[in-house]
Order: C-alpha cells, then sequence, then structure tokens
C-alpha cells in the first residue's frame, strides 16, 4: 500500500513504518540545544499502538480526545494513536498551569470529550476546568498524561476506519465563547495531501522547516499530516522558538537547505523588520523551492518587501506561493508556483472593487493591490450569496469551494452545516455541493483574488477578530461613552489588515473630553482594553459626537458606511479625539549604551520606560514600574518585537517569550534579570497578583498564537 492508494492517514502512517521503520519522520529542534529529538517511523507506530490499545479498552473508539499537548513528540504519538483507536482527535493550544482559559474551556462544552491528554505541568490544571466543567452539567471527562495512556501494542487491533472516519475536530480561531469544530475525515486529509504534493512539488527527498502550532490547520496539516503522506523529513521548531528569535527560522532553512516552508503574511513582515545586515550575513536561502503563505489574507507589499529583502541570500521571487485556504477545506484550496514569474499582483481601482467590480487601477483614484492566490480549477467557483447563481471570470461574488477536501460540517451544529456546506448553484444542480467561505473574491485569468468578506470579520494576523466583540469590550461600563455607540472595522492601507475602532462620546463628556489631556487618558484606556480582550492593538481609536456613527433605521451599526466615511473623511465631521497606534521606528531608537560592559538594571529600566513610553503615545513619567505591560498596549506582533529587542541589549540574561506574561511589569521583569532568585512568575502569588493576571494574560496567547 502506498500514500497514493491509502485511503486512510492510519494506513500511510502503517505502511512507511513497515517499509521504512529506521525513517526519520519528524524531527524537533529546541532553543539553544545541539541535538535534537527524532521521530522514527518504528518507534512512532509501536507507540501508536500502545496508547490506541489504551483508548480501545477504555472504549473510547468513536470518541473526541482532546491533545493539549506541548509542541513536540508527544503530540506526534498522541494524535497517530487517536487515529490508531478510531478516535477523534481534537487539537488545542496547552494549558498554562494556574492561568484560566477560557477557550478551552468553551471547546471541552463544545467537543464533549471523554479524555483529556495533557503534559504533566498542566494536569491539575486540566482537572481542574474538568471538574468545572462536570459540575455545570457536563459528562464525566478523564484526565491524563501521555505516558499514562500507553498500554500492550501487542495487543492493538486495527479498528474500522475507513475514509469517511472522522479524524479530527478543528476549532477554528473564531470567538471565544463560540469556537466551532470543523470535522475532517481521513479522506479530507489524504485528499488535500495529494493537492498539496502537486500545488507544492513536495517529494520523499523534499526538507521542510516549519514552526507553526500543531492546533492551527496550517501547522497540522502542513507539519504533521503532510510529510508522513510525502514519505519526507521535517524539521519543527516550537512556535515560542520561533517568537525568541524569528530570524532563527531562516538561518533553520538556511542550515537544513530546506526547499519547502510556510508562514502566514506576519510572520515575513517581522522577519523583513529584523533583518539587519548582521542577521542577513552569511544566510543562503536559494535552497527554497517553495514558501507557501496563507492563513490570513495576503499581503502585496510583504511579499514584495520579503522578495527584495531577502534576494541578497539567494532567495527567489518564484519561490513564493500565495494560497487560499481555511479549515473547512483542510487546509489548502488554491495555490500555485509560478517559475520564472513569481507570485501575480495586480493593481486594482479601490471604489469599484467596493462596489463589486474588479475594474484596472486609475492613476487619479485610490486603488488596492491584491495577491493572487492560484489557479482555482473547478473546485472554485464565484456565486452570487443571495441567489446562488453562478457568477463569470471578473465578477466579484461569494467565494465556494468543493471537493474532497471540504470537511463534513461543524460538530453538533446541523442546521450551520446545512447552511454552510449545502450550498447548491442556481441551474446547476449537479454541481457540488459547495462550501460557502463568507469570503468575497473573483476570478481573472489563471488567479483567484479575495477581495473581502460578507461578513464584517476582521482577520489579523491569521486570527479571526469579532467586530461586535470589540466594540463590546471597549463600551461595557465605561461611563464615558455612548452605550452601543461603537463601530470596529478592519481596513488594510497596504501592510496587511488592521483595525480601527470609532466610539460615541457620552452626552456628559463631549466638553471634558475635548482636553487632549482627557481625550489620551479615554483612549489608553480603550487601547489596553482592547489588547487585553481581544490580543490585538487597533491601528486607530476616534472619539466622535453623540449620533455620528451610521446606523440602520432600527438603530443597527453600519460598519460598512462607517468604514466607508473613514476612508473618505476620518470622521473629521463631530471629531473629538484622535488617537494613531505610534510608528514603530526599531528597537535602535531605544538601545542605549549597548556596547562595552554590560547594561546595569538602571540601564534596563530606562531603556525600557523609554520603549513603553513611545509605544503607548505615554510620557516618560506616566510609564509606572508596577503597571502591567498589557496595559500599554502590547499586541502579538510588538510583544515579540520587545523582546527580540530586550535580547539584543548588552545583558547576561536570555529573555523568554513568556517572561513578559510571567513577569508583566517592568519591576518583575527586572527582578528576573538581575535577580532571578528574588523573582517569582505572577501566578505564584497572591493576591496583588490576581489584578495584575487579568490585565497581563493577553500576552501568554499572544505568545501562544
Amino acid at each position: 500500500m502506498t500514500a497514493r492508494t491509502a485511503e486512510t492517514l492510519l494506513d500511510i502512517m502503517l505502511s512507511r513504518a513497515a517499509e521504512h521503520p529506521t525513517d526519520i519522520a519528524y524531527r524537533f529542534h529546541r532553543f539553544g540545544a545541539s541535538e535534537t529529538q527524532d521521530v522514527l517511523m518504528d518507534d512512532l507506530a509501536r507507540s501508536a499502538r500502545a496508547i490506541a490499545e489504551t483508548l480501545t479498552r477504555r472504549g473510547l473508539s468513536g470518541e473526541r480526545v482532546i491533545l493539549a499537548l506541548p509542541h513536540g513528540p508527544d503530540f506526534i504519538r498522541a494524535f497517530y494513536g487517536c487515529l490508531a483507536a478510531g478516535a477523534v482527535a481534537v487539537p488545542v493550544p496547552m494549558l498554562k498551569p494556574g492561568k484560566e482559559d477560557r477557550r478551552f474551556e468553551a471547546v471541552l462544552k463544545d467537543a464533549r470529550p471523554a479524555l483529556v491528554l495533557v503534559d504533566q505541568a498542566a494536569l491539575e490544571q486540566a482537572r481542574s476546568v474538568v471538574d468545572r466543567v462536570e459540575q455545570d452539567g457536563g459528562a464525566s471527562v478523564e484526565v491524563a498524561t501521555v505516558d499514562q495512556s500507553e498500554g500492550d501494542p501487542a495487543g492493538w487491533k486495527r479498528p474500522d476506519v475507513s475514509a469517511d472516519t472522522l479524524a479530527i475536530l478543528q476549532y477554528t480561531s473564531g470567538s471565544t465563547g463560540d469556537p466551532k469544530g470543523v470535522m475532517i475525515t481521513h479522506g479530507n486529509f489524504v485528499a488535500n495531501a495529494r493537492l498539496i504534493q502537486s500545488a507544492l512539488r513536495v517529494t520523499a527527498s523534499s526538507t521542510g522547516v516549519l514552526w507553526l502550532p500543531f492546533y492551527h490547520d496550517m501547522g497540522l496539516v502542513g507539519g504533521v499530516v503532510m510529510p508522513m503522506y510525502a514519505g519526507a523529513t521535517v524539521d519543527l521548531m516550537s512556535p515560542q522558538d520561533f517568537l525568541r528569535a524569528p530570524i532563527r527560522w531562516l538561518e533553520a532553512l538556511a542550515d537544513r537547505k530546506a526547499t519547502i516552508t510556510a508562514a502566514p503574511n506576519f510572520a515575513l513582515e517581522l522577519c523583513c523588520d529584523l533583518a539587519s545586515p548582521e542577521a542577513l550575513a552569511g544566510l543562503d536561502l536559494s535552497h527554497l523551492g517553495c514558501l507557501l503563505t496563507g492563513s490570513e489574507p495576503v499581503n502585496a507589499n510583504t511579499v514584495e518587501r520579503f522578495i527584495a529583502t531577502f534576494a541578497p541570500c539567494g532567495f527567489r521571487a518564484d519561490a513564493v506561493l500565495p494560497a487560499y485556504g481555511l479549515a473547512e477545506a483542510t487546509l489548502l484550496a488554491t495555490g500555485t508556483l509560478r517559475d520564472e514569474v513569481g507570485p501575480t499582483i495586480r493593481a486594482f481601482d479601490g471604489k469599484a472593487l467596493d462596489s463589486g467590480r474588479p475594474e484596472a487601477a486609475r492613476k487619479d483614484a485610490p486603488s488596492r493591490r491584491l495577491v493572487g492566490n492560484g489557479a482555482p480549477e473547478t473546485r472554485v467557483r464565484i456565486a452570487d450569496p443571495e441567489t446562488g447563481r453562478p457568477l463569470g471570470e471578473g465578477e466579484i461574488g461569494e467565494i465556494w469551494l468543493t471537493g474532497e477536501s471540504i470537511a463534513k460540517g461543524y460538530f453538533g451544529r446541523p442546521e450551520l452545516s446545512s447552511h454552510a456546506f449545502g450550498a447548491r448553484l442556481l441551474g446547476e444542480p449537479e454541481a457540488g455541493p459547495f462550501y460557502r467561505t463568507g469570503d468575497l473574491g473573483f476570478v481573472e485569468g489563471d488567479d483567484l483574488f479575495v477581495t473581502g468578506r460578507i461578513k464584517d470579520l476582521v482577520i489579523i494576523r491569521g486570527r479571526n477578530i469579532h467586530p461586535q466583540d470589540v466594540e463590546e469590550s471597549a463600551t461595557r461600563n465605561e461611563p464615558r461613552l455612548w452605550t452601543g455607540g461603537a463601530a470596529a472595522f478592519g481596513v488594510d492601507r497596504g501592510a496587511g489588515e488592521e483595525l480601527i475602532l470609532i466610539v460615541e462620546a457620552g452626552r456628559s463628556s463631549v466638553s471634558a473630553l475635548k482636553d487632549e489631556a482627557s481625550g489620551s487618558a479615554l483612549a489608553a484606556d480603550l487601547v489596553a482594553r482592547i489588547v487585553e480582550a481581544h490580543e490585538v492593538m487597533p491601528a486607530e481609536i476616534a472619539i466622535v459626537r453623540p449620533g455620528r456613527i451610521p446606523r440602520t433605521t432600527s438603530g443597527k451599526i453600519r460598519r460598512s458606511a462607517a468604514r466607508e466615511e473613514w476612508r473618505e473623511s476620518g470622521f473629521a465631521a463631530g471629531l473629538i479625539h484622535r488617537w494613531t497606534r505610534p510608528e514603530n521606528d526599531g528597537a535602535g531608537a531605544f538601545a542605549g549604551p549597548v556596547i562595552g560592559e554590560c547594561l546595569t538594571r538602571q540601564d534596563v529600566e530606562a531603556w525600557l520606560i523609554a520603549r513603553l513610553a513611545h509605544h503607548s503615545g505615554r510620557p516618560r513619567h506616566q510609564i509606572a514600574l508596577d503597571e502591567p505591560f498589557a496595559s500599554y498596549g502590547l499586541d502579538s506582533r510588538t510583544a515579540i518585537e520587545m523582546i527580540t529587542a530586550i535580547n539584543g541589549l548588552n545583558i547576561a540574561r536570555t529573555v523568554e517569550p513568556t517572561d513578559l506574561y510571567d513577569h508583566p511589569t517592568i519591576e518583575r521583569l527586572l527582578d528576573h534579570m538581575f535577580d532571578p532568585e528574588a523573582a517569582q512568575p505572577a501566578e505564584t502569588k497572591t493576591d496583588e497578583a490576581s489584578d495584575l493576571e487579568t490585565e497581563a494574560a493577553a500576552l501568554r496567547a499572544l505568545l501562544d498564537a
């Protein structure tokens, strides 16, 4: 049996283990360690059988098993153990001891698993959450480690698994309170792996380096499923190691002479930001034949910037593969490598696109540049979202997908699944069924162009941000604002999608907020609220007079109309105060005396104060040593930049990504850096810590995203 003839991922794994038992399927690299953790096929098959024997003996075939595990060999073993038992794996981020995880609890309630697998450090935390859910009426759930779940591999029997058997629930990055589990079968995995192999030209001799988390569809399919299907070896970094030093990903690509990799748009932008002459020196990317970028809207400026930045390192433009995909399609929907040409980038008239017409850009009008996402073929159709009428080339409509990669629906949601996954084209009853993506786009030539979304969803660095959630977070219990008077929306000004927030002042607060200090104070509070709740920093906040935000006749916020007015006038009429995110001018502006002797605690304290003052827009005297970092508006990207900048200083101790969370104030971080015996992580402290944890909780989530 080969990957091309096998119906299930289980059969592919077992067949490869039998034929090539000493193959290294997965090679894990650890920050600062010279040795790797290698997962050999024979060992993997034995572990999978051992775990499956235990799961089967406990009657868990067909049941859901949550995998809340670190990014390492245990996840791989547990994943294939679930497949070998006929159980349904549910990958989620690993738990942090002592920390509340609302998303984990929401998935626990929705997936209704029989077992939760965690590492030893999170065992008690998981049991605590499970106990709370059970007390709320949930079914009994067992919690265990992977080692505790290993039985006798000799007692394993192959389950009744076919292409139609459910393999995983992939939870989308939607609203924390309402996660949706995408039901992906063995057949979906095999079909999408076949598509990826063709699009990315993957062979058994291909070498890849990836760092994306396994609970993300790109990390799971790209880093776990695809290497197994292709019979290849993949080198894996942890997401944490990427965040410590993003350039190390590129160094790993060069060291391994990697031919394939993948990353979302924000990661490419971040690497460009950190590409100093020293970082580029000796970096050889000439072996890289495919860099797939997707998971969020692909930005033309970022693609061109990455190509230009790393061209001196041998990176070729035709190695870039912009892709369109989503969890509901298992992963990849479209993507095409263009030899000696590179990605398609076209400029269109901005207003025409907003009106549903893809017209070429004019010199005297605002334009938007779009990146083509490859040949759509027959599995992609453009349809009128209201009538289902199929649209032709050059007509903007909803992107509909069909084919063997399309998932079976959302777990436990038959009505939603029927609507989303059961669409039919008007006049073509034999076609489909189709999955309605909610994305707008059009086909032109050999490319699919994505223009926006039907709904108001904002996607920033691959994360789905629901505008109503942002609006509620900003205005809840805020007497200076008009209740319900907020509009959040996304815009793309050439560097990826950004969040804009318009809020209406309360009638009694208008006069006071005209004062610059008062308006700035409110804006700073709103920034802190949004970062804390949603792990994203807005690009702009406009405080306007009551009643200025467009509404329907029934009083509902018209976000699209608000976006249009912001684009045209910035809400100049009725504007009370405008806050804009400070531009990042790099770590150099705050570097201080990095040459010579190691910096003292006082030197680093002054550096941190200066950087946070610049980032938050506050004067330096308002930066408090005991104020949480989250209150100064650090989102995922700025947190990564700050970690990298700190480690670029001449200090004796390396700062880890989680240190900004475990020691979430200037004072605590300095204690950790200069007096580690006296410093304690925030979770081990009591009364004082509880206030800080709420405000700092975003940072841990950002560093895991």
